[in-house]
């Protein structure tokens, strides 16, 4: 088939190879540039998104006023809750004072101003904190931690299934969330116990505890001295495990305090995260961590120890008992709350000074454990 004439489908006649269009207007040429693609400004060869040599340079552009630092301006923090800030009293209302940092405005309710007689356009450092009601609230009171500090805080009150609440200095009191609480309820804080905590905030920016770890109290604790050894000291539980339980032990003078770590077998019973304990130092480690355990020097717990196997052989009809040296260390730990070492070193006093006899997994008294004056501790 002939191919059809390019007039004869579309009405045109063909135009010449690289002619352009007669019938409509050429663009006028922008003063200072040439016209090509009806463009002006853009030099030889360029391209979509090169320079535009007609227009403003980006450095002319950067010196726009919105733009440029001044040296003197002056960031102002916004309002967030569990911090210390200046702010200036606006005004009084009939509930307290209104605060400002300049863009941002907080009351200070009057009891917690503290009876202060404040005036607008005072200076007051308030802390902030989020009221009953979820609103930013401030207060002149002085709060026991800021957020991102580490403190020991009174337990107020347990709720079953949200948490502890901590006394922190405030109305309001702060909570633990019970998924920072450890997984056996048994060994859980009671009112009055002191944890230790990181003050932090919640999605919502309100205040909130969490559990602390050994990398949160190394930036406060101290090195122990090697002068702590057998000493006992007062300390309080941060975690309880199983293989047993690490503290804070109290520093006093020294300060904030020495981490430690009292294993199972030094423990005479489960301790609760929050519990005060009285142990004693039984070994200071190079990086100024320590051991400690609960129980008496081996030569004075012995005697303890021996007077309590003794009690519970007398307290028995046939003074004998199903305890002996082949009897499982977990039996005499659940039983008599000892290790098994305490309880062969009570065994042997008992034995060496002829009170007792065993046979087989049996303990039994002797006649002079029997004719023993009952209650008289041993020597």
């Amino acid at each position: 088939m002939n191919r059809m004439n390019r007039s004869d489908r579309t009405g045109r006649t063909d135009r010449p190879n690289g002619a352009g269009r007669m019938d409509r207007p050429q663009r006028a040429a922008r003063p200072g540039g040439d016209n090509r693609g009806g463009r002006a400004g853009r030099p030889s060869g360029a391209g979509r998104g090169e320079q535009r040599f007609d227009r403003p340079q980006r450095e002319q552009r950067a010196a726009r006023p919105e733009r440029a630092h001044d040296a003197n301006l002056v960031r102002v923090p916004p309002l967030m809750s569990g911090t210390v800030q200046k702010l200036r009293v606006k005004e009084e209302t009939s509930h307290g004072f209104t605060l400002t940092n300049g863009t941002q405005d907080v009351l200070l309710p009057f009891p917690e101003a503290l009876g202060q007689p404040l005036k607008a356009g005072v200076d007051v450092d308030a802390y902030l904190y989020h009221d009953s009601e979820d609103r930013m609230t401030a207060t002149l009171r002085e709060p026991l931690a800021k957020v991102g500090d580490v403190a020991r805080l009174k337990v107020a009150d347990i709720h079953p299934t949200l948490g502890c609440f901590l006394d922190i200095g405030l109305v309001r009191h702060v909570l633990l969330p019970a998924k920072e609480l450890p997984k056996e309820p048994s060994v859980f804080p009671k009112e009055g116990d002191e944890v230790y905590v990181l003050l932090d905030r919640d999605k919502e920016g309100r205040l909130l505890a969490r559990a602390v770890k050994e990398a949160d109290l190394e930036r406060y604790a101290f090195k122990a001295p090697e002068a702590w050894r057998n000493r006992w000291m007062d300390a309080w539980v941060y975690r309880s495990l199983q293989t047993g339980a690490l503290v804070v032990v109290e520093g006093g003078v020294l300060g904030f305090g020495a981490i430690g770590f009292i294993p199972s077998h030094e423990r005479t019973r489960p301790l609760r995260v929050g519990e005060k304990v009285n142990a004693r130092v039984t070994f200071v480690r190079e990086d100024g961590h320590v051991n400690l355990s609960m129980r008496q020097r081996k030569e004075v717990g012995r005697n303890e120890d021996a007077d309590k196997l003794l009690a519970e052989l007398r307290r028995r009809p046939d003074g004998t008992m199903p305890y002996s040296d082949e009897s499982p260390s977990e039996a005499i730990s659940k039983r008599f709350g000892i290790s098994k070492s305490a309880f062969k070193r009570a065994i042997g006093k008992l034995y060496k000074d002829g009170l007792i006899e065993q046979k087989g997994s049996w303990t039994h008294l002797t006649e002079k454990g029997k004719q023993a004056a009952e209650g008289e501790p041993l020597q």
